[in-house]
């Protein structure tokens, strides 16, 4: 009876580990699918090298977190998503963080992307990205891949969702923030044309994309003069564009003879 016992238990053993190994071999990882949303500079080869660590893990297993982990030393790295295909097959989107703006912390100057991540220390003389200046917020931390920190997150990524209204093609080169306590906040853009664009708001609200959307509308001629015809390139190189917001919430446009 015994001896009976010992060989069931035996035989369950033997057939538990022939399922294990199954499992392992079966579910292992064969293969890494990889998605890139990217330009044409964007080193995938790198990515791809470092995903292949990945293969002959098992699927099950495998926690999908140990790929941002692995991607986190590439700020300009972002894994949109990721899951597993059974029986061996991972799948990850990567996109690609782009550069759009600059802006100078401790002496030193840096590329964010349009969501505010800090890409990599550059020249300040990288003059096809937007710089932006900051007075009255200052920037508390700058860590490489990760988003920027300042003293009012808030109005500075405020400054960023409506600088990204800002095409390439609209020949901008710095925006500056100006928060003034208990009066107002005024974003100013400056044009390659000479023009300032600037946007007032309440120290308390924030910046909006409409409101930037107006000024270019204004600057690209919807703006008329003090005779109501369009502004000529002399009244522009001469003037301000000057934003503001209503109680009741709607838009004005005005121009100012500096």
């Amino acid at each position: 009876m015994k001896s009976r016992k010992l060989s069931v238990i035996l035989i369950a053993i033997a057939f538990l580990i022939v399922v294990v190994f199954s499992c392992v071999f079966t579910f292992s990882v064969q293969e890494v699918r990889v998605n890139f949303a990217a330009t044409a500079d964007f080193d995938s080869d790198s990515v791809m090298e470092s995903l292949e660590k990945f293969n002959g893990r098992n699927l099950i297993f495998f926690n999908l977190d140990e790929i941002k982990t692995e991607l986190a030393s590439n700020p300009k790295c972002e894994v949109v998503s990721a899951d597993k295909s059974y029986p061996n097959v991972l799948n990850v989107s990567i996109k690609e963080r782009v550069a759009r703006f600059k802006i100078t912390y401790q002496e030193k100057t840096y590329s964010l992307s349009e969501d505010g991540y800090v890409l990599e220390e550059i020249s300040d003389l990288t003059d096809k990205l937007l710089h932006i200046t900051l007075n009255g917020v200052n920037v508390t931390d700058v860590k490489l891949g990760e988003k920027i920190a300042t003293e009012n997150d808030e109005l500075f990524f405020s400054i960023l969702s409506t600088a990204k209204a800002i095409s390439f093609t609209d020949n901008a080169t710095e925006i500056t923030l100006n928060a003034i306590p208990y009066s107002f906040n005024e974003a100013v853009v400056f044009m390659r044309s000479g023009v300032q664009i600037k946007i007032w708001v309440d120290t308390d609200e924030v910046f909006t994309k409409d409101l930037i959307e107006k000024a270019f509308a204004a600057y690209n001629g919807e703006l008329l003069n003090a005779d109501g015809k369009r502004m000529s390139d002399y009244e522009k190189f001469t003037s301000s564009i000057i934003v503001t917001k209503s109680d009741d919430g709607k838009i004005q446009v005005t121009w100012s003879e500096e």
